[in-house]
């Protein structure tokens, strides 16, 4: 058994496209933090901009060598030029001896059962056989269409992976908006294992966000007076049609900030910053450590659809119009759909956006009053969390009761097993 008295917690996000998971995953550990069990917290993370952020105490990073995602989908070597086996054997390397040394009670895994290319097997296998780190799946609350779901958890076997290594399937989302059990047809072997935390409040970031740190935030920028309208491209890699329909649409006489991202093509990049010398309206950026204060700002909000940037318009009840991405895969497309049919915001599909409609509803929607939408939608996501892992972790740190121990075998040893009991499904 453990013999030390604080709890010690893994979240690995893979982070090939944007920056949603990581962000995702620093807003988890801030929660988790608060216990008053305080744990030590390791995030492991592909994306260097993870050395950006600022982190919530007790908590350290594993940056990996990063992976991109091309138009495809097929995964890369975002720097490197070396094959994608040989990144994926080298990303594999460290997370095995890095979680093999930190030795977690609980390992919290973004999005991708296996990781990026199964670079986790390896990993889950010695956890697993170990059997005393309790495996958990974080999975936003869409993830595509059900048909392409079903094909891509079938050819990298998610179900079975699932089945043989996890304890819990934690979903990010209130299942009145989307329920993924059902949609995509979750066997009642691992539906037992969901845990429904309702959305994640981003709101929460700036209740733990120092004062100086709100100042220096923003670097040389500064929050514009209003009437203000602020634009955000998550990581930016598709975002410059939307980027430049904003700069062109900017209503005279409003202030406007655009964040593009730090993975927006460079040379559309430069064109926007051009554009910000000669509109003295007009700011963009290319990363925040902290966005959520200027969204808490604007009068109203235009984005892309990703997980983190709609909790966030949704939590702060802003006026919002989404521009979904709708490929490679259709979740922005699925949540805006679903949400605007709730009439929490509103969206337009890319191949509709135009300079004359996005003029018309920013002045529109400019002084519209910001909205309470937590009778419609369930954003108690992180208290959900933080209870959940004090439950798990209970009084003690080193053992949990009440949950039932079975025996396999492995490598001719038999090796205990704790299993999680089913979960309540909201």
């Amino acid at each position: 058994m453990k013999t030390w008295k604080r709890p010690r917690i893994a979240l690995y996000s893979h982070d090939t496209l944007g920056l949603g998971h990581i962000r995702r995953n620093i807003l988890i550990a801030n929660a988790l933090s608060g216990s008053p069990l305080q744990p030590d917290i390791l995030l492991a993370s592909g994306a260097l901009e993870a050395t950006r952020f600022s982190l919530p105490k007790g908590t350290d990073r594993l940056v990996l060598p990063a992976l991109c995602k091309h138009p495809d989908g097929q995964y890369g070597s975002r720097r490197f030029q070396m094959p994608l086996a040989e990144m994926i054997n080298l990303r594999r390397y460290i997370l095995r001896a890095a979680l093999s040394a930190f030795n977690p009670d609980i390992l919290i895994v973004d999005n991708v059962a296996c990781g990026a290319n199964m670079e986790l097997d390896a990993t889950l296998a010695y956890l697993r056989a170990k059997g005393d780190c309790r495996i958990i799946l974080g999975l936003r609350d869409i993830m595509d269409e059900p048909a392409a779901v079903a094909v891509e958890w079938a050819k990298s076997r998610r179900f079975e992976t699932i089945r043989s290594y996890f304890d819990e399937i934690w979903i990010y989302g209130d299942p009145s908006v989307y329920n993924p059990v059902e949609a995509y047809k979750v066997p009642p072997e691992n539906g037992a294992k969901v845990y429904f935390t309702g959305d994640v409040d981003q709101k929460k970031r700036l209740d733990s966000f120092m004062p100086e740190a709100r100042e220096n935030s923003a670097g040389h920028f500064k929050l514009p007076n209003h009437p203000f309208v602020f634009c955000t491209l998550g990581g930016g890699q598709d975002g410059t049609r939307l980027g430049e329909a904003f700069v062109s649409a900017l209503p005279s006489g409003t202030k406007g900030a655009l964040l593009t991202g730090p993975h927006m093509d460079p040379k559309a990049q430069s064109r926007l910053f051009l554009r910000a010398l000669n509109h003295a309206h007009l700011q963009v950026m290319d990363f925040l450590p902290e966005p959520a204060q200027w969204l808490e700002h604007a009068d109203c909000v235009v984005a892309m659809g990703g997980y983190n940037s709609v909790s966030e318009i949704l939590a702060f009840g802003k006026p919002a119009l989404i521009v979904p991405r709708v490929s490679p895969r259709k979740e922005q497309l699925i949540r805006a759909e679903r949400l605007q049919e709730m009439g929490l915001l509103d969206m337009i599909h890319p191949e509709d956006l135009n300079e004359v409609y996005l003029q018309r509803w920013i002045t529109q929607h400019m002084g519209q009053p910001r909205r309470d939408l937590r009778n419609k939608i369930k954003l108690n996501g992180l208290d959900r969390i933080r209870n959940r892992f004090e439950e798990i972790v209970g009084p003690h740190h080193n053992s949990v009761s009440g949950h039932i121990v079975s025996v396999i075998f492995f490598q001719d040893t038999a090796k205990e097993i704790k299993k999680c009991p089913a979960l309540p499904m909201s």
